[in-house]
């Protein structure tokens, strides 16, 4: 074989080998390249019109950290929005209640497969039995149980959220043994506010402590959450965002008995939730890692493109982009946390005005828009 010959065999291999390392850096760009930190007018002009007061936002983005604050937390005053400025969560305080669960679960000091009623008061145990044979902790924390979305005899809470406060064991317990299930249990999902209700207290009973006490031991002391809570401190009360109705009319904070507490009543704020997030995505060791990763796994089917967790929901909402997700609505607040998967972007946000489904949609857009791989094409 000539040398020359020999020379351009090597040529061309050496060729063939920059080629192969050039489409494997790009295909890693492609794959996996880097997500791009938007930049605050990017997203103010995404959220403009969108809220009446005010709203700030965290995210987490492969792991880098950054916060946007719009608007005012009393209406027609300059009092901006901070990190620690107390918010109203909703429903989000449902993902608590899960992640509670799933750390006593882990513990072992409860079963996801034990009926609830075992864990009411001994005098309501039978009758309650002989209805809901069978409904577990797990068919709550699913959506799963077939139980309505709010007891009939509570009345109108967006008129008078006070009736929250006098709703007692006694009226829940006549509720169930007169309502009837919407299916039969484990069958469908439909989303109950109720379901979640009954297994925040049944959490606590089955501890002999409040839910207040239950989610100080087990989430906020532990993740060190110091400025979150059910009932108002003089240190959140200081720093504390109005919240405002759709026709942007200021309304009262929401509190409840034992009864609701576990599905939309906690008080926090972006410094704190943004501990939470990082909790679910992995960035932060702590006592709470197991359960948050057990509470996230999905374990039923739910709506379209969904799958259900313990509380939290995984949709898919586009073309190979899934996030792990949950919101919250109040008389006067609004808040949705959430991440993708891989776990590269999360997001975080708290709004004192109560909203339509338009900014839900939004929300979902700012994902697509800053939550998916982007290109590099200085590098492509």
């Amino acid at each position: 074989m000539s040398s020359a010959i020999t020379e351009k065999r090597i040529k061309l291999n050496g060729y063939l080998i920059f080629i192969f390392i050039y489409l494997f850096a790009s295909s890693s760009i492609i794959f996996g390249g880097e997500l791009r930190i938007p930049s605050y007018e990017e997203v103010k002009e995404h959220f403009r019109g969108k809220f009446q007061a005010g709203m700030i936002i965290g995210l987490l983005i492969d792991g880098k950290e950054k916060i946007y604050s719009m608007g005012t937390k009393i209406k027609g005053k300059d009092y901006s929005i901070d990190q620690f400025t107390t918010f109203e969560i909703g429903s989000i305080s449902k993902t608590f209640t899960a992640t509670i669960l799933a750390d006593l679960e882990l513990k072992k000091l409860v079963n996801a497969n034990d009926e609830f009623f075992k864990y009411f008061p001994q005098k309501y145990q039978k009758t309650l039995e002989a209805k809901y044979k069978g409904i577990t902790l797990y068919h709550l924390v699913t959506h799963t149980s077939g139980i309505p979305r709010m007891p009939s005899n509570l009345g109108d809470i967006i008129k008078d959220p006070t009736l929250l406060e006098k709703y007692g064991v006694s009226q829940l317990v006549e509720y169930l043994n007169e309502c009837k299930l919407d299916f039969k249990p484990g069958t469908s999902h439909r989303y109950s506010n109720l379901g979640m209700s009954i297994l925040g207290f049944v959490l606590a009973k089955s501890q002999n402590c409040s839910y207040e006490n239950l989610v100080k031991k087990h989430i906020f002391i532990p993740l060190g959450m110091n400025r979150s809570s059910l009932f108002l401190s003089d240190v959140q009360r200081s720093n504390m965002a109005l919240g405002y109705d759709q026709e942007g009319n200021n309304v009262p904070y929401w509190n409840a008995t034992e009864i609701f507490q576990g599905s939309g009543f906690i008080k926090s704020c972006l410094f704190d939730m943004m501990i939470y997030l990082k909790t679910y995505l992995g960035l932060i060791n702590n006592p709470l890692s197991k359960a948050a990763e057990l509470a996230s796994t999905p374990v039923a089917k739910g709506y379209p493109d969904t799958e259900i967790c313990y509380a939290w929901y995984k949709e898919k909402i586009d073309e190979d982009l899934y996030i792990t997700c949950h919101n919250g609505s109040t008389g006067g607040f609004y808040s949705f946390i959430g991440y993708t998967h891989p776990k590269r972007f999360g997001l975080v946000l708290l709004c004192n005005s109560k909203i339509t489904q338009e900014i839900e949609s939004q929300v979902y857009e700012f994902f697509k828009k800053f939550g998916g791989v982007l290109y590099d094409n200085n590098q492509l």
